[in-house]
């Protein structure tokens, strides 16, 4: 099952003038519409910057899946994943 799609990276905000710009070829908005397109949830965008400017987006996204689906993770899968959701839950407590 696919709980959404985050777009990952989404907007970098220069340091020195405050310009915001994407440093891929998509934006948000069109994996947001790609999302629609394939009847996925859009869970939000995480934007390209330090982890101080990444934790809300992050929260906002858990919080989103987390209200429409339980997670549920078996220790033997481990992995990336499993890591990830482990550092946010602690970083929110």
């Amino acid at each position: 099952p696919i709980a959404g799609i985050v777009a990952n990276m989404a907007g970098y905000e220069c340091p020195h003038c405050g310009k915001t710009s994407n440093p891929f070829d998509r934006m948000a908005e069109d994996i947001a519409e790609l999302a629609e397109r394939f009847g996925v949830p859009y869970l939000g965008a995480v934007p390209f910057a330090g982890e101080d400017r990444r934790r809300p987006a992050m929260r906002d996204i858990l919080e989103k899946v987390l209200a429409t689906r339980p997670v549920t993770l078996k220790k033997r899968k481990g992995g990336m994943t499993r890591w990830a959701l482990d550092r946010l839950l602690k970083s929110a407590a």
